[in-house]
């Protein structure tokens, strides 16, 4: 369970056309803007997964969803749309986030797992990383 997060920020258009007007490399400017926005939300979900948030303070925990995150992920595009895979890896241990993420019957949700892919504080924190880092670059590309 995780989400696929693209490059979508507001002005996206201009910097783009800033970059590629001081011969820029977009393609790998936004490889670099979205391998951070990975390591972003794995952060945060690694946290929101600490044994004393889960269940039972973690006692039945084997640490294999944790294992499953999607870590060192790299961008998939598609002709000029960009966008990398978070979360967690379901085929390889990760089918018990869904389980986790949402909660159950019996069982509470994990505290801040949520919000660690879908919260407004990681969309905002996700764009603003974005931003940066095309930020940045335009002003390195400036310097040279």
């Amino acid at each position: 369970m995780g989400k696929r997060f693209n490059i979508e920020f507001n002005g996206m258009n201009k910097l783009v056309a800033n970059v590629t007007k001081l011969n820029g490399n977009v393609k790998q400017i936004t490889d670099k803007a979205l391998v951070r926005t990975n390591q972003l939300v794995t952060d945060k979900a690694e946290v929101a997964m600490a044994r004393s948030k889960l269940p039972a303070g973690g006692r039945y925990s084997t640490g294999q969803t944790v294992a499953s995150l999607r870590r060192g992920e790299m961008p998939e595009w598609a002709g000029t749309l960009a966008g990398i895979k978070t979360g967690f890896d379901i085929r390889n241990g990760g089918l018990a986030s869904i389980f986790l993420i949402h909660g159950t019957q019996r069982m509470k949700p994990v505290r801040g797992l949520h919000a660690a892919f879908f919260g407004k504080a990681t969309h905002e924190a996700v764009i603003n990383e974005q931003q940066r880092i095309f930020d940045e670059e335009i002003r390195r590309l400036m310097q040279i």
